[in-house]
């Protein structure tokens, strides 16, 4: 399965993917012009295929896997051109997580003065439908 995580910029994006994959990516406001996505391949582990391994003892174990990838942020400048990158990077995921921010804390700068998940949520989904 592979899943894409979006967002506006600073919203904790990297955050979700470093708690989702276990890695510890560098969190930054980074955006779509001076970066690429983050990608983890993550190992499923399932204590019913362990159980089945130790009855059968096989030859080789395979856990199912997901492929996480982390999006760079859409900034105010790059509108224009996300919603179209986000559309050609949806063509090879099954899943998109769309993150919003819903904290408010001085040091991390983001476009509007308060936190509006529905606002964002909107944004996001208008510039996918737009492009």
């Amino acid at each position: 399965m592979d899943i894409g995580i979006i967002g506006l910029e600073n919203t904790g994006k990297t955050t979700i993917f470093n708690a989702l994959t276990g890695l510890s990516v560098e969190v930054t406001s980074y955006s779509l012009k001076d970066s690429k996505p983050n990608t983890a391949v993550v190992k499923l582990k399932d204590q019913r295929i362990d159980y089945l391994n130790s009855i059968f003892q096989p030859e080789k174990l395979k856990y199912a896997t997901m492929n996480i990838t982390d999006m760079p942020a859409i900034s105010e400048e790059e509108r224009e051109n996300w919603g179209t990158k986000v559309v050609e990077f949806a063509k090879n995921i099954d899943v998109i997580l769309e993150i919003v921010r819903y904290f408010n804390r001085e040091d991390v700068i983001y476009r509007f003065p308060e936190p509006d998940p529905l606002r964002d949520i909107l944004t996001l989904d208008s510039e996918i439908m737009f492009s």
